[in-house]
């Protein structure tokens, strides 16, 4: 393999892709529409930063393995919809001309969020939410086009990280920062987090082994579940620790929210796993940010 092309590049896991694969001897090249931003990010790389918007279409050729994080969040409806025609362009360029390896990063979210059990690769999809509903419509796109091509879905966990306001930890973690009080409803509620940074080597790893992959689905986070009542007690403890104090009010509600997932497929067929913890994730979160945040003031 000689040239890795990540779609999504500016986003918050296809960044910490391309800083992770910035120095290897892979060609890279990363798709964005925020190519000053990730310039910026990029710079005294070899990474070539290529605009989405009307690119040379050349750079699928060769021996590549290709890499999807686009999805189209936070944008308008008529950007929504551009956004899902630019996934199904990327698509079609594949079918016409294969990579060896083609992932297309997905989400836990297509199993639903009330689901009674641990959800393995064989639990069937519930969608809930307009979110669940496109991840799951370009898996079905991706599998159709990449039909003749050694390719997978990963099943993401939540990603936790520093500078990301996505996902409910992430939000709890700003409000501290800021030394407000938090408020939890229910507490049972079932999540998993992958750190950012953990889940971009996972992915060089996959494509580095790529050839003992079949193609299919897999899940991708840590294998660990917290209930949210644990997860705020842990950034309570380690907030402490910096001098950052606060209340923690808990409300009674019926939340049945279960987003747990099952990794032993993923770690079955790679010999590498997470090895940042959820307490490190949230120490380093905290550190950075309180530096940053004590800044601005």
């Amino acid at each position: 393999m000689e040239k890795i092309i990540i779609s999504g590049a500016g986003g918050f896991l296809g960044t910490e892709i391309v800083r992770t694969l910035k120095n290897s001897n892979y060609e890279i090249y990363a798709l964005t529409l925020q190519t000053e931003k990730l310039a910026n990010k990029m710079k005294n790389t070899k990474v070539h930063i290529v605009c989405s918007n009307g690119f040379d279409e050349s750079i699928f050729s060769g021996n590549y393995c290709f890499v999807n994080c686009a999805y189209p969040m936070i944008c308008s409806n008529d950007k929504i919809a551009e956004g899902f025609n630019y996934i199904k362009k990327m698509f079609k360029l594949l079918k016409d001309n294969p990579p060896l390896f083609a992932i297309n990063v997905s989400s836990q979210s297509v199993y639903g969020n009330h689901r009674k059990e641990v959800a393995n690769e064989h639990t069937m999809a519930l969608l809930e939410d307009s979110y669940s509903v496109g991840k799951y419509l370009i898996e079905l796109l991706f599998d159709s086009y990449c039909e003749t091509i050694r390719h997978i879905n990963l099943r993401m966990a939540g990603l936790i990280g520093y500078k990301t306001e996505v996902g409910t930890i992430n939000k709890i973690l700003k409000n501290v920062i800021k030394g407000e009080d938090v408020s939890v409803y229910g507490g049972d509620q079932i999540l998993q987090y992958i750190d950012v940074i953990d889940a971009a080597e996972g992915i060089k790893n996959i494509i580095e082994n790529y050839e003992v992959f079949d193609s299919g689905n897999y899940n991708f986070g840590t294998g660990n579940n917290f209930t949210l009542k644990e997860l705020v007690y842990i950034i309570k403890q380690i907030a402490e620790k910096y001098g950052i104090m606060f209340e923690v009010n808990f409300f009674d509600g019926n939340y049945s929210i279960n987003r747990a997932i099952n990794c032993d497929k993923l770690f079955e067929v790679i010999n590498w796993r997470p090895r940042i913890s959820i307490e490190q994730s949230i120490d380093y979160i905290i550190d950075k940010s309180r530096v940053e945040y004590v800044k601005k003031a």
